[in-house]
């Protein structure tokens, strides 16, 4: 969790948020995406979703052999 705060990882959280230690409600933030209400059931990560989105960043973020 602490990678995702600092940018280095990106974590998207779609089910089970205290499971990984965050409280219902808490808020996504750069790296770190939290579903909620009906992205959680869906849990899609498509291209117009923030998972998604978050993904495609990252990667355009990523150097080549990184």
């Amino acid at each position: 969790m602490q990678d995702a705060v600092a940018k280095k990882r990106t974590l998207i959280v779609t089910r089970k948020i205290e499971d990984w230690g965050f409280k219902r409600g808490a808020k996504s933030d750069g790296n770190l995406i939290i579903y909620e209400g009906g992205q959680r059931r869906g849990a899609s990560l498509g291209v117009d979703t923030p998972g998604g989105r978050a993904i495609l960043r990252h990667y355009r973020n990523v150097k080549a052999g990184s």
